[in-house]
């Protein structure tokens, strides 16, 4: 763990053994959080290798996620705006 004033980051650990990924965190108003952000660009190349591992557009293999997890099909409205 590295801290730098009010930054910090983390090497991720499986099973005790060292990963090429890290966390890094924030503190505000004394308390450390986690910057979810900093892990989006990990996160997008994890999916698109899924993605390119399946043989399937990517449209098609994040319907099939969301089946999966859900053990519903997908409706059609999954694609319209969120009303607000």
């Amino acid at each position: 763990m590295k801290v730098n004033g009010n930054f910090a980051s983390g090497e991720l650990l499986v099973r005790g053994q060292k990963t090429p990924l890290a966390f890094e965190f924030n503190k505000e108003k004394g308390v450390w959080k986690l910057d979810l952000t900093a892990a989006f660009p990990a996160a997008q190349a994890a999916f698109q290798h899924l993605v390119k591992e399946s043989g399937q557009p990517e449209n098609e293999y994040l319907l099939s996620l969301v089946e999966l997890s859900s053990g519903k099909e997908p409706v059609k409205e999954i694609w319209l705006p969120v009303q607000r």
